[in-house]
C-alpha cells in the first residue's frame, strides 16, 4: 500500500557485515538516497535501511539471537521478524545498544518508522496462511 521510494531485495542477497559475517536476509529494504550500496556485483556491504526475516523452525535461533546481534553491532536501523508459525510480526527498531519492539497502534497496526508511510496489519498478513 506505502510506496518506498527505494527498492526492495528478496532471497538470496549476500549482505556483507564485517570480514567474516556474509548474511542472507528474507528481504533487504534499500532508500532510494542509499541504492548505491548494493554492488554491481550483487553484494550489499554497508548496513541496509530495513531487514526483513521469515522465521521457520529450522532457522529460528539464529534469526532471533545471532543474526539479531549481528544486526545490531552493525547497527541496521530497522528489523522485522516474521513468524508465520506464531503469526507473529515484530517490527525492532535500532535505540543505542538494543532492539525496541515497536507496539501495534489501536487498531493493531504497525508503522515502520524507516519507511515512511509503510503501515502493516499482521493480522491481514498472516490471513493469506488460513
Amino acid at each position: 500500500r506505502a510506496t518506498v521510494a527505494g527498492r526492495v531485495y528478496t532471497h538470496p542477497v549476500d549482505l556483507i557485515l564485517g570480514h567474516n559475517d556474509i548474511v542472507h536476509p528474507d528481504l533487504v529494504v534499500i532508500l532510494a538516497s542509499r541504492l548505491s550500496i548494493y554492488t554491481d556485483d550483487g553484494f550489499i556491504e554497508e548496513p541496509p535501511d530495513v531487514l526483513i526475516e521469515v522465521i521457520s523452525p529450522r532457522t529460528r535461533g539464529l534469526d532471533r539471537v545471532r543474526k539479531m546481534a549481528l544486526y545490531i553491532r552493525s547497527r541496521v536501523p530497522e528489523y522485522w521478524v516474521a513468524d508465520p508459525f506464531r503469526r507473529e510480526l515484530v517490527v525492532n527498531v535500532l535505540k543505542g545498544e538494543k532492539y525496541v519492539p515497536i507496539e501495534v497502534d489501536a487498531n493493531g497496526v504497525i508503522a515502520s518508522p524507516a519507511i515512511s508511510g509503510l503501515r502493516v496489519d499482521p493480522a491481514e498478513v498472516f490471513a493469506r496462511f488460513d
